[in-house]
């Protein structure tokens, strides 16, 4: 029973793996006046900008309240940004690089084994100085499981557009190495559907218009800390959740002393909360933050807007599973970060 428990929820919630895995060794990272600035991405007039930082390091615990086992610490995750010049092909002779504006980057990545579950998915955010795309979003998954998802959005032709393709088993074609060896009464065949990687192919793309200053979630997470350290009382804004479009407010809550691996920090809450599915199907139930539904508590330290820990409940069957992402070390962050 606990362990069936145990595997629904490492398939459920897709950030969680079993153990830690220790990082390779990083080069040096650079002193506080070598760093580069951090990136303030438009989203149009009157919308609070997206903040990237310029050469951050975080790493998170995560832990589960299950049943039976209480509180069991059961993955990490890892998440890092950088902002660069933006290179789209070679400079000219004599060019400035600088004049083509910056990029930022930000990087998710997950690693991790419980029982036969293995688990290995990355996030990927790339904001582009230019209209379209001028946020790219990619969620790969890979093993027995693996699976692929982009999203492209901006300003295409002046309009705020949203470009998604996911990736699907190949159900039929002419190429060799999706094919399978037949038996003594039957040819070679295409295979009907595996788990291998190389046998799936992208689907068709579907694009469509967008009410302007949408986001992927994971940009919202940074949109929070613009949030705290401005002082901002509640925010709306589209939200892209694959091909769905909703409505999420985050709403500044209380002020608090929060303590996690890393330390003990001051932090204040902001709450995440889907208003509404904007594409017309109210049917739906919203899915956040990493499989989180319901309310999602993110405490940001108030004066960095670094995230400290992130809240909420997964439903399971008749469980109601508590999930908590909790800062174990940092690196690159804001001089205003110290924990107590």
């Amino acid at each position: 029973m606990v362990r069936a428990v145990l595997s629904a929820i490492l398939s459920a919630l897709p950030v969680l793996a079993a153990g830690i895995h220790p990082s390779p060794p990083s080069a040096p990272r650079p002193t506080q006046e070598d760093r580069p600035a951090d990136l303030l991405v438009d989203r149009g007039e009157g919308a609070l900008p997206l903040r990237i930082p310029g050469d951050e390091d975080l790493g998170y615990k995560i832990f589960l309240d299950l049943p039976v086992l209480g509180r069991s610490h059961v993955g990490s995750f890892r998440l890092r940004s950088k902002v660069e010049p933006y290179m789209g092909g070679l400079p000219l002779p004599g060019e400035d690089p600088s004049v083509r504006g910056r990029v930022g980057t930000i990087h998710g990545e997950v690693l991790g084994s419980y029982l036969s579950f293995r688990l290995d998915q990355e996030f990927v955010i790339r904001a582009l100085p230019q209209e379209w795309p001028a946020i790219v979003f990619r969620d790969i998954k890979r093993g027995a499981s693996g699976r692929k998802r982009e999203l492209r959005y901006g300003l295409m032709d002046g309009e705020p557009t949203v470009w998604y393709r996911r990736d699907t088993h190949c159900k039929g074609c002419k190429r060799k190495e999706h094919f399978v060896e037949g038996g003594f009464f039957s040819r070679d065949h295409h295979c009907k559907k595996c788990k291998r990687t190389a046998h799936r192919v992208w689907k068709d793309p579907v694009t469509s218009a967008v009410p302007p200053g949408a986001l992927d979630t994971l940009s919202a997470i940074f949109l929070s800390r613009s949030m705290a350290r401005e002082g901002i009382d509640s925010v709306r804004f589209p939200l892209l959740k694959k091909s769905e479009v909703w409505e999420l407010e985050m709403k500044r809550g209380r002020f608090r002393q929060v303590d996690v691996p890393a330390g003990a920090f001051q932090c204040r809450e902001i709450k995440f909360l889907a208003v509404a599915a904007l594409d017309g199907d109210s049917g739906k139930q919203f899915e956040s933050l990493f499989g989180m539904e319901g309310v999602v508590h993110v405490w940001l330290e108030e004066r960095s807007g670094v995230p400290i820990m992130i809240a909420g409940t997964m439903p399971l069957g008749a469980f109601d599973i508590e999930v908590t992402i909790e800062l174990d070390s940092f690196a690159g962050t804001p001089p205003e970060l110290i924990a107590r």
